[in-house]
């Protein structure tokens, strides 16, 4: 069973602050003779957060201490901004565009729905990650080649898009967006010490959260 999704966003003065990682779950191998396998469990990555590095005065304390108690420790998923990886394009470069991700290469005649993603490619590889939390009002598509503005709908909370009518055979979708990465605590104990007055040193770690209708 998924964790539950809780509709609240970690402050951004803690996401803004915090380090990221992202990560595989791969299997190793090795035979006697020096031949390797590996066998990849998870199809698409996974990030975590570590918190503490945001936490610099008691305010943030506050904050963090809050958001931990409404969220009951490890019970829900929530939206977070990881600032490594929170576009469809690069974050080095200026907004998206319609152009950045393509989402259906060919579609089938009538096709109605797509799911966002965004690809990883290198060397004639593709590996794509299911988009599920896009920030509302972030997303632009275009078809063809050209701006998409009218035709199609997306459900924020699944990252599902919907084509009214549907799609030609071999249209190909492309899209700009900005995303949320849902996580939830590793945790239902947060560790606190006070190294100050008004200041202290915190151990909250963050993962990210599978949901329903994304991720594998």
């Amino acid at each position: 069973m998924p964790l539950p999704f809780l509709d609240a966003t970690l402050p951004e003065k803690i996401s803004y602050g915090s380090k990221f990682t992202i990560g595989y779950a791969n299997r190793s191998v090795e035979s006697a003779s020096g031949w390797r396998q590996v066998n990849i469990d998870w199809q698409q990555n996974r990030t975590f957060a570590d918190c503490k590095y945001a936490v610099n005065d008691q305010a943030v304390l506050d904050e963090l201490g809050n958001f931990f108690n409404s969220v009951i420790g490890s019970a829900y998923s929530f939206r977070v901004r990881n600032y490594t990886d929170y576009k469809s394009n690069k974050i080095s470069e200026d907004d998206p565009t319609f152009l950045d991700q393509i989402i259906v290469t060919a579609a089938t005649a009538g096709q109605t729905t797509a799911q966002l993603i965004k690809n990883y490619v290198l060397a004639g590889q593709t590996v794509p990650k299911d988009i599920v939390k896009p920030m509302t009002g972030s997303v632009i598509l275009g078809k063809n080649g050209s701006a998409f503005l009218s035709g199609w709908s997306i459900n924020y909370d699944t990252g599902l898009i919907t084509f009214s009518p549907g799609l030609a055979e071999n249209d190909q979708i492309t899209a700009g967006f900005l995303y949320w990465t849902p996580m939830n605590f590793q945790t239902d104990k947060l560790p606190v010490t006070l190294t100050a007055f008004k200041s202290g040193d915190v151990n909250a770690v963050l993962e990210e959260t599978r949901l329903v209708n994304g991720g594998v």
